[in-house]
């Protein structure tokens, strides 16, 4: 017996931030509360303008098993991620088409485990890496909030099920 499974999922959506909820320091935060009415007026529309956030995130999966009669299941599973966010600020002058912050984070995964089961007992064990890079875009001509950074891990685990069965006494 044997399986391939493979999917993929993305989405890449703008979202306003209502202008009068975006505030700089906590005397704005007084004013907004103690003013009576909403900080900034405008006519209600449809239109998303800044500031705004723009996120896109797209993951792909691929897995596959495979049953040997005497070996047992092994399986394989490797997933990419890729997670663009971008923040637009109200901003003037040459900049003010370009987010004031713009993170990209891709992330890769792989496993591999391999299980046999018997009547009385079972073990499977396993090993996984992955691998993670997120970059703050520098560009964006703001200091970042997010620092560069590659992240690596590995693991590798070992598990051993005994299926004892009991009896119940009379």
């Amino acid at each position: 017996m044997q399986g391939f499974d493979v999917s993929y999922s993305g989405i890449n959506q703008d979202f306003g931030i209502y202008r009068g909820a975006h505030l700089g320091n906590g005397y704005d935060i007084y004013k907004a509360m103690t003013l009576g009415q909403p900080y900034f007026l405008d006519d209600f529309n449809y239109t998303i303008g800044y500031p705004k956030q723009n996120v896109e995130h797209h993951i792909a999966k691929i897995s596959a098993y495979k049953r040997f009669a005497d070996f047992g299941k092994i399986t394989f599973q490797y997933s990419f991620q890729l997670n663009r966010r971008k923040e637009y600020d109200i901003r003037k002058g040459e900049l003010k088409d370009t987010p004031s912050m713009d993170l990209r984070l891709i992330t890769h995964s792989a496993s591999l485990t391999h299980l046999i089961e018997r009547s009385k007992w079972s073990l499977e064990s396993g090993i996984s890496a992955g691998f993670q890079d997120n970059y703050p875009n520098p560009a964006t001509e703001v200091r970042r909030l997010i620092p560069d950074y590659y992240r690596y891990d590995a693991g590798a685990f070992f598990l051993s099920l005994n299926t004892v069965s009991v009896q119940p006494s009379m």
